[in-house]
């Protein structure tokens, strides 16, 4: 059977026809519908995100030597691309869809692959053969997840922020009657029907459909209008995706033979596709290499595996530079057992630090189970590199004996290390999360506004220092006059409790989103401590509030005692408790990807950086920034005095480290010990280039460098000892933890 046959078998299953149209008059009627369907959908969509997806994915993207050569197609192009140019997207919000994309497809990656120990038993392909969840159906590439997901992110941001600028819009009304001009020129040179134009009416008609949630009503509204898109390719990718999610939905009434349609029809929707974007106007192409995924997804991983490699391998020829679509097909790839391709791209992820850790994870497994399997050095060699790049706690475990080993073993000790991590990142987000309200709660009553300015935040935390600072502060403005009198003033019309509630009700809200804490019970029983805590502290507070009235230093003095802790009693301990006892339940991989997700949403919504990025960093030294505020009037007072205590400790502790100096350095031929009066000390800094430790040269009293290849520094500062390890900062050690070892 010859191709036009094909075609008209195939059209005729769908119920078009095209057999009067050439493939010519087919592919400039493309061209324009391609134009006139982008500026519809940033109308039509009203999102800054979508505009960006147009440009990256349309515009910026036209493959030349397919692309219709017409002066009028051009013109209309060309003022298309510099009208988005003048309103593309913020990076910060790019990163953070980005992100949250990241997070969906990794949970669904672990949702929809066995766990480890299962493959290393197995064997890769026998292993995933038979999982027939398809990602690129139900995660989607970014592109399609976010039009899918749309509401979504917009719940999660302020709807206005997301929204094009009237001026913009206004162009964009301007470039649709351009393009009527177009489309007249583009029909009387190439004659094509015009029902192969799209019209503003059907685009906005389609637009609609798109956003439809109901998926088998969405599949009849695009079935009514299928016959007006013969001649826009992409349509019949949606048909047909609105068909494969029908047929995968579970919660639908539908029985085996109705999804049993509704999956042949997607099968036929892409088939079509493939035959009429044959003449592909994109080099790279998202929807494309998305339908050759999810048509994958209708095939046997068995019966179909050469077939199914050589779709994959198009997808990603067709993705190139689109992470989020090679991350689908490295998935794809492993789970046909091609180790090698797959490898490939999850190396070029990692290196990208795209979905970093997941991707590496995966690299891991391949490595262990081909270095298991044929005893090969060289995937533990590759296996050593990525540990060197990687925190090798995330790998899968390289077995030190590949004979007999025990898939079940690896996997416990692999899952051993996840609990770690996640108890980890628990830690460091809540340390974060902690200090942020106690600092709110401290700054109820703000020093005053000058000050305010110019001092950091450290000095609302609850360190006695910062307390003692901020009583000096308080008591010096209260005797200055008018200015004394004005803060008064303001301190007095304070609702104080009202903040305290306020407070502490945005804590639990937020607390309220991480895994342990969905349930209502446990939400219950966590509000009656915190109640405990606020009835115990009520008497005071209620004193407080009284004597605001009345406001002097003794009273900001009390104040000092209303601390988070006070205020929430056992709080912070049960819940780390809960943490543990949730962590522990945890048996695979989903368990721990979904408690990441609920994590990083309270991280997004406090403003704290994300599990993975404090994980990353908790080694790495904090950033110190040297104060502003350098002369205060306090220094007439005790404060002085105590400064000038400082500098002689300083001096007594760089004197110490002299004479212990030759008891130190036992190899003085590859280390070297020089204090801050030393000229090496500059050099040492410049050479390292810790100039981005702001702050660590200024307290830095002595320095051991290490010459040998180990290159492990010790910066002796006025707060503790920092390892530089390999010209890399790690958290310092308070001088009263630090032990001699043999």
């Amino acid at each position: 059977m010859n191709q036009k046959n094909e075609m008209i078998i195939m059209e005729h299953e769908l119920g078009i026809n095209t057999t009067s149209i050439s493939r010519e008059q087919i592919q400039a009627a493309y061209a324009l519908n391609l134009c006139s369907v982008s500026v519809s959908q940033i109308i039509d969509y009203n999102d800054i995100n979508i505009l960006e997806q147009e440009y990256e994915t349309i515009l910026n993207n036209l493959n030349i030597e397919n692309m219709p050569k017409d002066e009028a197609l051009l013109d209309i192009l060309k003022r298309l691309l510099e009208t988005i140019t003048f309103f593309r997207i913020q990076q910060e919000d790019k990163i953070s869809i980005e992100k949250s994309y990241q997070r969906r497809i990794k949970n669904a990656i672990w949702n929809a692959m066995p766990n480890p120990g299962a493959l290393i038993s197995a064997g890769l392909s026998s292993g995933v053969a038979g999982m027939a969840i398809s990602l690129a159906a139900t995660a989607g590439t970014a592109y399609m997840n976010y039009r899918r997901n749309q509401e979504e992110y917009q719940f999660e941001r302020d709807r206005s922020l997301w929204e094009l600028k009237r001026s913009a819009m206004e162009q964009f009304h301007t470039l649709q009657q351009q393009l009527f001009e177009t489309s007249w020129r583009l029909a009387d040179r190439y004659g094509f029907p015009d029902s192969l134009r799209l019209t503003e009416k059907q685009i906005k008609q389609y637009n609609s459909i798109l956003m439809d949630e109901d998926l088998l009503r969405k599949f009849e509204r695009l079935d009514s209008i299928k016959h007006k898109f013969v001649a826009y390719p992409p349509f019949w990718y949606f048909f047909g995706n609105t068909a494969n999610l029908i047929s995968l939905d579970e919660n639908n009434d539908l029985d085996y033979d109705d999804k049993s349609f509704y999956r042949e029809f997607a099968r036929k929707c892409f088939e079509y596709y493939f035959r009429i974007n044959e003449y592909n106007l994109l080099r790279e192409d998202s929807v494309a290499a998305s339908c050759y995924l999810e048509y994958v997804g209708l095939l046997d991983y068995q019966r179909d595996g050469i077939k199914i490699d050589e779709l994959v391998t198009r997808a990603s020829e067709l993705a190139s530079s689109s992470l989020d679509v090679l991350q689908l097909c490295a998935i794809e790839y492993i789970k046909i057992g091609n180790e090698d391709k797959a490898t490939n791209l999850l190396r070029r992820l990692v290196n990208e630090q795209y979905n970093e850790v997941i991707n590496a994870q995966w690299l891991s497994i391949l490595y262990v189970n081909k270095y298991i399997k044929i005893q090969s050095e060289e995937s533990k060699t590759a296996y050593g590199r990525l540990a060197a790049k990687i925190n090798s706690a995330y790998l899968y475990p390289m077995p030190s004996n590949v004979f007999n080993v025990d898939g079940n073993l690896l996997q416990a000790q692999f899952i051993e290390k996840q609990k770690e991590i996640l108890k980890e990142k628990y830690k460091l987000v809540f340390i974060k999360f902690i200090k942020k309200y106690e600092i709110k709660i401290n700054r109820i009553i703000p020093l005053p506004i000058e000050l305010e300015s110019v001092i950091s935040e450290e000095i609302y935390s609850n360190k006695n220092m910062a307390k003692r600072d901020r009583i000096n502060q308080v008591r010096l403005v209260l005797y200055r006059g008018n200015k004394g009198d004005n803060y008064k003033d303001f301190v007095q019309n304070i609702p104080y409790s009202v903040e305290v509630l306020d407070i502490l009700n945005q804590m639990f809200s937020s607390i309220c989103l991480v895994d342990f804490m969905q349930d209502q019970n446990k939400q219950l029983e966590f509000q009656e401590i915190i109640k405990a805590g606020i009835i115990k502290q009520s008497k005071e507070l209620q004193k407080i509030n009284h004597e605001l009235q009345r406001f002097d230093e003794s009273v900001y003095e009390r104040i000092q005692k209303i601390t988070l802790g006070e205020l929430t009693g056992s709080f912070f301990k049960d819940v780390a408790n809960e943490i543990i006892t949730s962590v522990e339940k945890k048996t695979s991989m989903q368990d721990f990807a979904l408690a990441e997700m609920y994590l990083s949403k309270l991280c997004k919504k406090e403003e704290i950086d994300e599990p993975e990025i404090l994980f990353s960093k908790k080694d790495e030294p904090e950033d110190i920034k040297a104060s502003s505020l350098y002369f205060t009037p306090d220094l007439i007072g005790e404060s002085a005095i105590r400064q000038n205590n400082r500098i002689e400790k300083n001096n007594e502790m760089v004197k110490s480290i002299a004479e212990f100096k030759k008891r130190i350095v036992k190899r003085p031929d590859i280390v070297e010990f020089y204090t801050k009066d030393d000229t090496r000390m500059n050099r040492y800094f410049y050479g390292k280039a810790l100039q981005r430790y702001n702050g660590i040269r200024a307290i830095t009293l002595a320095v051991l460098d290490d010459r040998s290849k180990n290159d492990m520094d010790l910066i002796f500062t006025t707060e503790g000892i920092m390892p530089i390890i390999k010209g890399k900062g790690r958290k310092s050690i308070a001088y009263s933890k630090v032990r001699w070892s043999d």
